[in-house]
């Protein structure tokens, strides 16, 4: 997985010299992880050398589904190539709050857009 992730990062971030690594994680005053008593298996993203984000695995698979997608677009045109801020798998932002506030703004262009409509058909 590892490999795949950072060959698609190489030819679609190139210049963020971003890389993935395997790494494990615990709370700092136990053993494991409360569920299991062990340390959990997790992703380092890091760039030049510095943590830019820390996926659970599951979390990471997800952000690897897209990384193929874009990896696929990529390929299409890597020329012309535009990734899109709210669905860019490699942003360490990728949190609950950011995908929360992507969905607010959808439904609010969604509403500006009806209302807009409404002010067409109105004036027309």
């Amino acid at each position: 997985h590892f490999k795949g992730a950072n060959g698609i990062t190489s030819q679609c971030c190139p210049t963020r010299s971003l890389s993935f690594t395997l790494a494990s994680m615990a709370p700092v005053l136990s053993f494991g992880s409360m569920r299991t008593g062990c340390p959990e298996l997790c992703v380092r993203m890091t760039s030049e050398g510095i943590e830019e984000a820390m996926w659970s695995m599951a979390h990471f698979e997800g952000q690897l589904k897209k990384m193929r997608e874009v990896h696929s677009l990529w390929q299409g045109d890597p020329r012309s190539f535009k990734l899109d801020a709210f669905s860019n798998p490699w942003a360490a932002t990728n949190s609950s709050a950011f995908r929360a506030e992507h969905q607010r703004l959808r439904e609010e262009q969604t509403l500006l857009t009806q209302r807009l409509h409404i002010i067409e058909s109105l004036a027309g």
